[in-house]
């Protein structure tokens, strides 16, 4: 009997804002890729705690957190302000993740004056 199939995973760095409900952030991206993606594929969504108050600290703790529990090459995407603290937290920490594929879709260039993000 053949086991379970382990499904590739997706980490989604999602934009700024609320996530949940069309319309909000980047749940309708998120929501199409399901939609396209084979079965072959989970896709992990982890929200930040007070998302309508985003700061890189809190992104920080999600993406070490979020990290820490994959062990298989893993496809990154970052959109929007997820992208620019995806970017942030690579740059600047170690992690032992491997990552198979980066894509950044629509990721602004902050200054380097943004206190939230410093």
């Amino acid at each position: 009997m053949a086991g379970k199939k382990e499904l590739k995973k997706i980490l989604f760095a999602y934009s700024a804002g609320p996530q949940y409900g069309n319309g909000k952030g980047s749940y309708d991206l998120v929501q199409y890729l399901t939609s396209k993606l084979s079965g072959e594929f989970e896709i992990l969504f982890p929200i930040i705690e007070q998302p309508k108050s985003p700061t890189y600290e809190k992104f920080k703790i999600m993406f070490a957190s979020s990290f820490a529990k994959i062990t298989e090459p893993v496809i990154v995407i970052g959109h929007s302000l997820g992208g620019s603290t995806l970017l942030k937290y690579l740059s600047e920490e170690e992690t032992q993740m491997s990552i198979s594929v980066l894509f950044l879709v629509a990721t602004p260039h902050w200054k380097s004056n943004m206190k939230a993000f410093e």
